[in-house]
């Protein structure tokens, strides 16, 4: 009987080891996780990213018909300066938007029109016990590649492509992702 408990225990120690590896603490879909000893309640989807396990999904896209996550990296997001909506930004908007176009050429550097179609704030982490919060820009471009297709194709990620930067001037990266793009019916 000892031994069936002690092969029992084991197992549950496995798996949860296995579980904490796979996240590194971070939570699967948003939800608390510690980081540097402090406690932070993330808004978004932790990434299954193969270059930065310890990133968050801003935004998904659709591109040349493949499915891509703009990823922002926890590490860069939790030194970012807060930000409440009453204060003034700390990352001016068109230095944003510089930011974003730079690493939008290391994207797509065969394509030289791009317009921006959606410049965006969005909070991401909330700080536990604080009313501290972490927001970053997005930035959807577009090209007349994603402007001119039929309306007869409606799809659920967004068309053309979006760039993620933090408040303190740091870009996000752009993966490829596994899954197959979904269509709205």
């Amino acid at each position: 009987m000892k031994k069936l408990i002690c092969i029992i225990f084991t197992g549950i120690a496995v798996v949860a080891g296995t579980l904490l590896a796979r996240t590194d603490g971070l939570p699967l879909t948003g939800g608390v996780f510690e980081w540097g000893g402090k406690q932070y309640h993330s808004l978004l989807s932790v990434s299954n990213s193969r270059t930065n396990p310890h990133s968050l999904t801003g935004h998904q896209f659709l591109w040349d018909g493949k499915l891509y996550d703009s990823l922002l990296s926890v590490s860069n997001l939790v030194a970012s300066p807060s930000w409440a909506p009453a204060d003034r930004l700390p990352l001016p908007m068109d230095k944003a938007l510089e930011i974003a176009r730079a690493e939008l050429q290391k994207f797509a550097p065969a394509i030289k029109l791009w317009k921006v179609r959606e410049i965006g704030l969005s909070v991401c982490i909330q700080k536990i016990g604080s009313e501290e919060q972490i927001w970053y820009y997005f930035v959807r471009f577009e090209t007349r590649y994603s402007l001119d297709r039929p309306s007869s194709e409606p799809l659920a990620p967004t068309r053309g492509v979006v760039v993620c930067v933090d408040m303190a001037g740091r870009p996000g990266f752009i993966e490829t992702t596994d899954r197959v793009p979904s269509r709205k019916r």
